[in-house]
């Protein structure tokens, strides 16, 4: 693994050997993340192992090769988990502890919007679970995806609750169309999947 970027507004590692922003090997990457204890971490992949031994917290994330510009956005903070019910794969809410704004909101939506996504492909997401950050407000990149995770700022709910749904609508859309399913030359095709 390469550098911890910061400059697009969302944390994430860049592998230095892929060319182009693409993981063209589709090789298998896995983080291994230590950290304080009472942080929680949210990263793009299979989480494999959780461990706190009241000092330090350990989390092994593995995010299988798949042909994608998406890059393995990792947060780290204080979150609050809202469960989705009855959701496949297993989808949890996270947020910021002390940013109650749209948490419950976003689990209540996420049933309707994984059941269109499944009839719209004939099949569930195929990741182990699906994880949706709330970001919030200002972030450079209000909205995106990686392997396993969708992350939506508040700065869509400004206009509308519906707005905010419609675009989290979206960005889980990205989870089939712009992850899984990638364009071969992002720069001048990618907007065959953000019209979607």
């Amino acid at each position: 693994m390469g550098a911890l970027l910061a400059a697009s507004g969302l944390p994430m590692l860049f592998d230095q050997s892929q060319q182009g922003g693409y993981n063209v090997w589709g090789a298998t990457q896995t983080l291994r993340l230590t950290f304080p204890t009472g942080f929680d971490v949210v990263a793009a992949g299979d989480r494999i192992v959780d461990m706190d031994d009241g000092t330090s917290h350990y989390s092994e994330w593995v995010v299988p090769g798949f042909h994608s510009v998406a890059q393995p956005p990792l947060m780290f903070g204080d979150y609050a988990e809202h469960p989705v019910a009855g959701s496949a794969p297993p989808t949890t809410v996270f947020r910021a502890s002390n940013a109650p704004t749209w948490g419950e909101d976003m689990a209540s939506w996420m049933p309707s919007i994984l059941a269109f996504l499944a009839e719209q492909t004939g099949a569930t997401l195929p990741y182990d679970t699906l994880s949706i950050v709330k970001l919030p407000g200002g972030w450079i990149f209000p909205g995106t995806v990686g392997y396993g995770t969708v992350y939506l700022s508040d700065d869509y709910g400004g206009p509308s609750a519906h707005y905010f749904e419609e675009t989290l609508a979206h960005e889980t859309s990205h989870s089939w169309w712009g992850v899984m399913v990638g364009p071969t030359d992002y720069p001048t095709t990618r907007w065959l999947v953000e019209g979607l």
